[in-house]
């Protein structure tokens, strides 16, 4: 174990501390938003968004249903088991000294890591629109026939 500076373990301790609440509260919000009906893109447009699914997803998380969640939206799902991960790293990488660990989140979040996770989240919008978007295209085609 390595010389950590106390304000790391000072922030690691609040990040902590302060996680079980947010679970407790997100539990609550969820359980509220999901009682109340809002506009989003799906009811404007009928596309849905990178995020659409969220809260459900988190509700199924926090209630022990990971198959469901992952159902209701992969790349959020994915996204919340990649900060997670990178949050253990973080642990191993300031309390243990692993290099290693610190070597996969420069990696991680560095320009290239972003602009992968960019692109991903780009072809997941366009993969779970494609039929959305076939049938505007026909529409625009058969605008431009007439």
């Amino acid at each position: 174990m390595r010389n950590t500076s106390k304000i790391q373990i000072l922030l690691l301790l609040i990040a902590d501390i302060i996680f079980i609440p947010i679970c407790v509260l997100c539990e609550h919000l969820t359980d509220h938003m999901l009682s109340q009906s809002g506009v989003c893109i799906w009811t404007l447009m009928g596309i849905q968004c990178v995020t659409c699914g969220g809260t459900r997803l988190v509700n199924q998380l926090l209630n022990g249903h990971i198959f469901q969640a992952f159902q209701l939206n992969p790349f959020i799902f994915l996204t919340i088991l990649c900060l997670c991960v990178s949050y253990i790293l973080l642990h191993l990488w300031w309390i243990w000294d692993m290099p290693h660990a610190r070597k996969i989140l420069k990696h991680v979040f560095s320009k290239y890591g972003l602009l992968v996770y960019i692109v991903c989240m780009v072809l997941f919008l366009i993969l779970r629109n494609f039929s959305t978007i076939l049938h505007y295209f026909d529409f625009l085609k058969q605008l431009l026939m007439k």
